[in-house]
């Protein structure tokens, strides 16, 4: 059996369907609400869930605190904004769980009502179904990933999609990217690595030429273009916090 884990904040508008799939792969939905001050809550016990009131302690970290409260050793992650296909949903409960396997789910994102196929964003495998006894979250705050010692453990790719609602309006993309730059500096100045100026200036530039022209954005339409345009962005604003910070941190070297 499977533990399925959400973790959330003020998530109104997408917990529902996302806890409505999760109750077909799993008797033992956990939603690890960060303060929210809408109705997530409320809405993820409606459809079933058990919610969890958590102080937000970043990406990898929150999600650590999963297990605890899990049933099942079996844990399937997912975030607030995504939703198990029906193809998915039939491909999971079919699955021969094996211990030492982590298992890896496509993630196809929708931004601003469209399907994006190029950019760099699909496909994009994530590994998201794991064995909480060999397998753990690294300590990011964002751009989390699975971590393990465990030569034995293999990584197998699931055949079908988590379809992602993360981007609603070009405006939510905005917020979630300076979020995500804040998050990206602290790490940098947390873990110690030097930035060169040569990133700091060319950065963002590689950033949009890879997404647009070499990730073949351009066939995502006027999407590609601006998620290009708002990565690149997002690229320059991480520098600039990560500047901030060290001069704030070290103001001798300022």
């Amino acid at each position: 059996m499977i533990s399925a884990i959400v973790i959330a904040k003020n998530e109104e508008k997408n917990i529902g369907r996302c806890v409505e799939a999760l109750s077909k792969v799993s008797d033992d939905v956990i939603v690890l609400d960060s303060e929210s001050t809408d109705l997530t809550a409320s809405l993820a016990a409606e459809k079933g869930a058990k919610v969890i009131s958590v102080q937000w302690q970043g990406y990898g970290p929150t999600k650590n605190l999963g297990p605890q409260y899990a049933k099942h050793p079996w844990i399937l992650s997912i975030d607030a904004d995504e939703v198990l296909s029906d193809d998915l949903i039939k491909e999971i409960n079919a699955l021969g769980l094996k211990p030492k396997k982590i298992y890896a789910i496509n993630i196809l994102t929708n931004y601003c009502g469209k399907w994006i196929y190029f950019s760099g964003w699909y496909p994009s495998y994530k590994k998201r179904l794991y064995h909480s006894e060999h397998v753990k979250w690294d300590e990011r705050e964002v751009h989390e990933n699975l971590s393990w010692t465990d030569n034995d453990i293999q990584v197998e790719r699931l055949q079908h999609k988590i379809l992602h609602y993360s981007y609603p309006t070009a405006q939510d993309h905005l917020r979630k990217t300076d979020q995500y730059a804040k998050l990206g500096a602290e790490h940098l100045l947390k873990t110690g690595k030097n930035v060169s100026i040569f990133k700091i200036l060319f950065g963002p530039a590689f950033r949009f030429f890879r997404m647009y022209l070499l990730k073949m954005g351009i066939l995502d339409g006027s999407a590609g273009f601006l998620l290009a345009y708002r990565e690149a962005a997002m690229v320059r604003k991480r520098y600039n916090y990560y500047k901030k910070m060290k001069n704030d941190k070290y103001p001798q070297n300022s």
